[in-house]
């Protein structure tokens, strides 16, 4: 048998750079819809020439992991959004799409808060607080309200821990931001509609900080269900010639 050694060659310095953001982003380091650093930041950081830093991130780009928005900087993506996303655009021209991705919300987020409520540290239990006390202060102002309401359901995905449930939550706030944000703008200057959100969300924070999982589970179901049911009015109202 021939006993020829091959050259080891080094990885390219942009290689490298790729691989550790890639594994930033895995691991959750790096969070879906999460801003990187600007190019000169990521040389400094690194080591690395910015020529290396660009290449690396024209290569996550191509990968689907990140998004480079123009004026705004580059992102991270959600690990299942690029894959998906051509099917659930056809998918939710389907005027049932709403109702459907709710009840799958409904399953995926009653177990997060469950989760939550077992393994929050005490930084992500004060960010919910921080969350629920920014909604509460936001008002009927709608479009503020939605963005903090968005935000509170990412929180409660982080502090699963669990990466691959952070995407997913995160693509699906993503496609449910999309259908509804008109929508739940209309929801927020219901008259009372608020202080009922705002009692929902209470009452998930306050069994996520008691460690209560049952109670935590019951309270995003009972959550969901009423925005499901409310959604529908609007939807209806909206629709309606």
């Amino acid at each position: 048998m021939p006993k020829e050694f091959k050259r080891i060659n080094q990885k390219k310095i942009s290689v490298q750079v790729y691989e550790q953001i890639r594994a930033m982003i895995e691991t959750g380091a790096l969070e879906p819809d999460e801003k990187l650093k600007s190019e000169r930041e990521l040389s400094a950081l690194l080591n690395v020439s910015r020529s290396s830093v660009r290449e690396a991130i024209l290569k996550l780009e191509c990968a689907g992991l990140v998004e480079q928005r123009h004026g705004e900087g580059t992102y991270v993506l959600s690990a299942v959004e690029a894959g998906l996303n051509p099917v659930f655009e056809a998918f939710f021209k389907n005027s049932n799409s709403i109702l459907d991705l709710m009840e799958i919300r409904s399953v995926l987020e009653s177990w997060a808060a469950a989760t939550a409520a077992e393994r929050a540290t005490e930084g992500q239990l004060e960010g919910l607080q921080k969350c629920l006390d920014n909604m509460k202060a936001a008002g009927y102002s709608g479009a503020l309200g939605y963005e903090q309401n968005l935000n509170f359901h990412k929180l409660i995905s982080l502090a699963t821990h669990n990466i691959l449930l952070v995407h997913v939550i995160n693509t699906f706030s993503a496609w449910f931001q999309q259908l509804t944000s008109e929508i739940y703008t209309q929801m927020y200057t219901i008259p009372n509609m608020h202080d009922s959100l705002i009692e929902q969300h209470e009452a998930i924070v306050e069994a996520i900080q008691q460690r209560d999982k049952e109670k935590a589970s019951t309270a995003m179901k009972q959550h969901l269900a009423y925005a499901r049911q409310q959604l529908l009015h609007v939807n209806l109202d909206i629709n309606t010639p």
